[in-house]
């Protein structure tokens, strides 16, 4: 029986496979990362990958950013029901943390025990039309079973926002948009919204002065 581990890898590798590449791209080179130092971060389906990778690879994840995502193995608990259960339903976060407890008690992913040493922050905007606030609710109470401290979870669920991450300098400057390049730019207590920066800082606490010029561009990769 193929574990979990590796069917997750081996789907994500297939769904990479799946994009025709442009171009030949050179292999990833190496980037001198800390290894104990990973965070993973996306919003909508990213959203339920990052909370996915950062349960399954807990031994390896510092802290996670989920925007407008999703509860652990929702799919495989709510198959048929998926699109509308996960998406804009409301799922139990206390079926999806024995869900993951199962797993893991038979080695299929990492211990769950190593969650409570995560930093988790979570969003939900109340204009997002695409995903509903129950997922992200679920999400929230899979963490509190997980006995995650409350000082290692953040949920902001009170901004008037579309499905998108939040930026203070790119995006739709309607707050409430829900679609284009889903990222909006949103004031929240009188003061713009930067999201990746309240990410980062909740995981890794302060940080250096954003950078005024690009340091680098993104690069393809095999």
């Amino acid at each position: 029986m193929i574990a979990f581990k590796t069917l997750f890898a081996a789907l994500s590798i297939g769904l990479t496979c799946a994009v025709p590449a442009r171009s030949a791209a050179p292999d990833l080179p190496a980037l001198q990362a800390d290894p104990a130092g990973i965070s993973v971060s996306g919003l909508s389906s990213g959203g339920f990958m990052a909370h996915q990778y950062s349960v399954t690879f807990s031994s390896e994840v510092i802290g996670a950013g989920i925007v407008a995502g999703g509860p652990f193995n929702c799919a495989g608990i709510y198959l048929a029901a998926f699109l509308t259960t996960c998406m804009t339903g409301k799922p139990a976060g206390s079926t999806s943390w024995s869900s993951a407890s199962d797993f893991s008690k038979n080695d299929v992913i990492d211990k769950v025990a190593n969650i409570r040493r995560q930093r988790i922050y979570l969003f939900h905007g109340t204009k997002d039309s695409v995903v509903g606030s129950g997922p992200m609710d679920a999400v929230r109470d899979f963490y509190r079973a997980a006995g995650l401290p409350a000082a290692n979870l953040v949920y902001e669920s009170k901004a008037p926002a579309g499905h998108a991450f939040i930026s203070t300098r790119i995006g739709d400057p309607d707050c409430g948009a829900n679609g284009g390049d889903y990222i909006d730019r949103c004031t929240i207590a009188g003061m713009g919204y930067d999201q990746p920066g309240a990410i980062l800082r909740h995981i890794y606490g302060t940080l250096q002065p954003p950078a005024t010029q690009r340091s680098s561009t993104p690069e393809p990769f095999d």
